[in-house]
C-alpha cells in the first residue's frame, strides 16, 4: 500500500489533520490497517448518541470491542426510551478514560439494581437532565461516585421535589468543582425558599467560579414576586467570580409559541421580582452578576431590550449588571 511508505509519525500527521472531517476520517479508517488504529481512536473521542436504535448499536459494539472505546472522552446520551441503570453503567464501564458526561431525555426503567453506582476516575464534566423525579433520583445516585473530581455539574430540568436528591449528591461535590449550574422548571409554585435553605448548601466549594441558577417555568402565568426569593439564600453561600440568572419560561410549550404580548410583558418585569436587595448584600463585591433572559427572541426587541435596561441600571449592585443575549 502506498500509505506504509510514508513514516508512522507523517501517517498519524495527516489523520490528526483530517479529524474534524468525520466524513474523511470514515475514509481514512478504511485505507488500511495501519491508518486504522489513529482513525479510530479520533472516530471515538467524541461519540452523540440520538435515538434508541444507536443505543443499542453503541452497547453490542462495547461488548463485542471494547478496545475502540479506550480513549473516548466524551459521551452524549440523549435518546428518548426507557432504559435500566444497569444498561446505562454497562456502557460507562467500556469508557474509562471519559472526561465528559451528557445524560439527556431519556427515562429510566425500575430496577432493584437502581442503586449501583459507576465510577468513572477521569470524569470532570457532568450533565444531567433528568425529567422526571425517579429518574433524577435514580440518575443522580449512580454518579456519587464520580463526584469528588468534577470540575462542571449542570444539573437541568429539576423540580423542587428533587431537591434533596440534589443537596445529597451536592454534598458530594469536592473541591475542584468550577463551574455549577442548577435548573428548575417548576410548574406552578416555583421553589420555596424554605426548601431550597434546607437542602443546597456550596460552603464548601472553594474554587467554584461560575453558578448559573435558573428558574425557568412551564407557564408565563406562574411566574411572580416569590418565584425568585430563595436566590439571595444561594448567593450568600459562594464567592463564585460570576454568577449567572436564568430567567423566564422556555419559548416553546406543547408545539406553539406563547403570545408575543404575554411574553414581552414577563420580560420586562422578570427584574422587578427578583430580591437585589439582599441580592446586594449577599454577593461579594468583585462578583459579575450575568442576566439571560427567557424568552431571548422577545429579549431581543428594541422595546423589550431598553425596558429591560432601564431597570438593570436601577439595581444597585457593586458591579453593573451584564445582559446575555
Amino acid at each position: 500500500m502506498p500509505g506504509t511508505l510514508l513514516p508512522p509519525e507523517l501517517q498519524d500527521l495527516i489523520i490528526d489533520r483530517v479529524a474534524p472531517d468525520s466524513g474523511s476520517l470514515k475514509h481514512c479508517a478504511l485505507v488500511c490497517r495501519t491508518w486504522h488504529p489513529r482513525s479510530s481512536l479520533h472516530l471515538f473521542s467524541t461519540i452523540s448518541v440520538k435515538s434508541p436504535g444507536a443505543f443499542r448499536a453503541l452497547t453490542t459494539l462495547a461488548e463485542t470491542n471494547c478496545a475502540l472505546f479506550a480513549h473516548t472522552h466524551t459521551l452524549r446520551l440523549h435518546m428518548p426510551g426507557k432504559y435500566t441503570p444497569p444498561e446505562i453503567i454497562k456502557l460507562l464501564h467500556s469508557v474509562p478514560q471519559l472526561r465528559e458526561l451528557s445524560l439527556a431525555m431519556f427515562e429510566v426503567a425500575p430496577t432493584s439494581l437502581a442503586a449501583l453506582s459507576v465510577a468513572l476516575p477521569a470524569l470532570c464534566s457532568l450533565r444531567l437532565d433528568c425529567p422526571s423525579l425517579p429518574d433524577c433520583t435514580k440518575v443522580l445516585e449512580m454518579f456519587g461516585a464520580s463526584a469528588k473530581q468534577l470540575r462542571l455539574l449542570d444539573l437541568s430540568g429539576l423540580t423542587t421535589d428533587a431537591l434533596p436528591v440534589v443537596g445529597r449528591l451536592l454534598s458530594q461535590l469536592g473541591a475542584t468543582l468550577a463551574a455549577l449550574r442548577i435548573g428548575f422548571v417548576d410548574c406552578i409554585a416555583g421553589i420555596t425558599e424554605v426548601a431550597v435553605k434546607e437542602h443546597i448548601a456550596l460552603r464548601h466549594l472553594p474554587r467554584l467560579e461560575t453558578l448559573s441558577i435558573a428558574n425557568l417555568s412551564f407557564h408565563p402565568g406562574y411566574l411572580c414576586s416569590t418565584s425568585y426569593a430563595w436566590v439571595p439564600h444561594v448567593l450568600h453561600q459562594c464567592s463564585a467570580k460570576e454568577v449567572i440568572l436564568e430567567l423566564g419560561f422556555p419559548p416553546v410549550i406543547g408545539g406553539g409559541f406563547f403570545v408575543p404580548r404575554v411574553s414581552r410583558r414577563v420580560s420586562e418585569h422578570l427584574l422587578d421580582w427578583v430580591p437585589w436587595s439582599e441580592c446586594a448584600e449577599s454577593l461579594d463585591k468583585d462578583t459579575q452578576v450575568v442576566l439571560d433572559i427567557w424568552p431571548r427572541v422577545m429579549v431581543k426587541e428594541d422595546a423589550v431590550l431598553d425596558a429591560v435596561r432601564r431597570r438593570m441600571h436601577a439595581v444597585n449592585l457593586a458591579r453593573p449588571l451584564r445582559l446575555a443575549v
